[in-house]
């Protein structure tokens, strides 16, 4: 220690003195705190401090059903150990004396959390801190440790596309023991060296390597057996012919002219066949490996005459003469919404047809992919013969070359028969006071 940081530590031993002497009881004392290196310390050092444990029957419980606290001074004001700072076995004897059916639980873990340090299956696990600026009071809210199934799916280290096999297991299960049925897996021209998580390529798994849901992934890594690799160029595109380079193990491999590609802009080198991540070529080559292109397809602009974004009309023929029939623009692909059904007085509406023969009912979850006309169908209430009539009557025959309706007059209700109490279709109707209404097929 140097004489400046021994002057720190004199002065606040001497503050804490000064606070010792004060009337006012103070079970802590609390400072900010200069390392020697002359970077300042925003943790506190306290001379007490508090461990408190809270026990849960399960990880979404609101409320705990035991706390456990305890007190040690933690001493780094006089440079020496804290004091016993306890267990979590300790808590655990204090809670089995209120709670003994407890006793039956075999672990203990951190709420919402899952790494080895919070899987706590060992009773004997120190809490608090060291004696360190780090030094605070410490609250931990435990639960039952809850089995959570996760699967991991182990990849090469070079090309995730290349998978080895799958590992079902629990959360906090040991992943030796997890693997243990896995295949050890096999690479030409390599030996297999170890595994890691995808997010820690360069940590080795270690006997204690624990099951976590922070990770997917598993990698597998080898060593190259031969001086010489080969670098393959791969230009994802099916009219393209892949390149390739000799390289030597461990120098680095050279870029090769930007390919250029019909309707695409080509967008860089990738280490992994989905191109999420550049491949570096400042990277020394340590075995044979692929690299990928990355393309981005141009826009086509869009022809004014000829949008991409097409529109079509649907028209809602009701079959009543003083009525507007509605017309309803849909986007090429979509349905149609059914409207209201008409109204016309002594006449019951029975659906909306795609042909004026009024022999195909219309599917409304059918897709719109052409400009179209729905026909009304009608029947005659009352009459021995039902009188169907709409698009076209049951003795006319079908629509002219010119798609004019054609029919017998006769059949459909006449001026003062009937009277339209209101179309439905999109608001669009008439309503005629005193006057009789014709229902009849548009000429």
């Amino acid at each position: 220690m140097d004489f400046k940081s021994k002057g720190r530590l004199a002065a606040t031993a001497g503050l804490t003195a000064v606070l010792a002497l004060s009337p006012i009881a103070m079970p802590a004392v609390t400072a900010l705190a200069e390392g020697t290196d002359g970077v300042e310390a925003s943790a506190r050092v306290a001379s007490e401090l508090m461990v408190t444990v809270k026990f849960y029957a399960s990880s979404d419980a609101t409320e705990p059903v035991f706390t456990y606290t305890s007190t040690y001074q933690n001493n780094w004001l006089g440079g020496s150990q804290p004091d016993y700072r306890p267990t979590l076995q300790d808590a655990l004897d204090e809670l089995y004396k209120e709670y003994p059916e407890y006793e039956e639980v075999e672990a203990w873990q951190l709420n919402n959390t899952y790494d080895l340090s919070s899987l706590w299956d060992d009773p004997s696990r120190r809490l608090g801190d060291k004696a360190s600026f780090g030094a605070g009071d410490r609250v931990y809210n435990v639960h039952p440790y809850e089995e959570q199934k996760i699967s991991y799916t182990v990849v090469d280290e070079d090309d995730p596309s290349i998978v080895y096999g799958t590992v079902d297991t629990v959360v906090g299960a040991n992943m030796f023991e997890a693997m243990e049925d896995l295949a050890e897996p096999t690479k030409t021209d390599y030996a297999f060296d170890y595994y890691s998580w995808g997010d820690y390529p360069d940590n080795a798994f270690g006997s204690t390597t624990y099951a976590s849901p922070t990770q997917t992934t598993i990698l597998a890594h080898f060593t190259f057996l031969k001086d010489v690799a080969t670098v393959t160029f791969d230009y994802n595109a099916p009219e393209l012919t892949n390149d390739s380079q000799e390289v030597k193990v461990g120098y680095t491999v050279k870029s090769p002219e930007d390919p250029t590609r019909d309707g695409y802009t080509f967008e860089g080198w990738y280490s992994d066949a989905a191109c999420t991540a550049p491949y570096d070529f400042d990277t020394p080559i340590s075995g044979h490996r692929t690299i990928y292109a990355k393309w981005a397809q141009n826009e086509v602009p869009i022809d004014p005459e000829d949008p991409v974004d097409k529109t079509h009309k649907v028209t809602f023929d009701d079959c009543i003469e003083i009525t507007e029939n509605a017309v309803v623009e849909v986007e090429d692909g979509a349905t149609v919404a059914r409207p209201s059904d008409p109204v016309c007085e002594g006449w019951t509406f029975l659906g909306w047809y795609s042909d004026v023969a009024l022999t195909q009912a219309w599917d409304f979850s059918a897709p719109v992919t052409d400009d179209m006309t729905l026909w009304a169908k009608w029947s005659k209430n009352g009459a021995g013969d039902p009188g169907v009539i709409g698009g076209n009557d049951s003795t006319s025959a079908a629509p002219d070359a010119a798609g004019e309706k054609h029919g017998n007059d006769e059949a459909l209700p006449q001026t003062g028969d009937a009277t339209v109490a209101a179309s439905g279709i999109a608001g669009v109707g008439a309503a005629v006071a005193g006057l009789g209404v014709m229902v009849r097929r548009r000429r």
